[in-house]
């Protein structure tokens, strides 16, 4: 079931909570990653970038209240 999120007396969709939670983790990692060297070697890197992202993205849905 879709729901909104009372922020205030605006209402946000929980999908933009997932997104917001999502961002900061998925940059971290992947600038440790690019740290550790292990993100330059990976042959598709917007593809290894965009998965890293939807597993971060699918990670934060049990932490948002639905």
């Amino acid at each position: 079931m879709l729901t909104e999120i009372n922020l205030g007396g605006i209402f946000v969709a929980t999908f933009a909570w997932h997104l917001a939670l999502a961002l900061p983790v998925f940059f971290a990692l992947r600038w440790l990653l690019t740290r550790l060297g292990l993100l330059p070697r990976l042959w598709y890197l917007a593809l290894s970038e965009v998965a890293l992202f939807v597993l971060v993205l699918f990670l934060t849905f049990p932490l948002v209240p639905q």
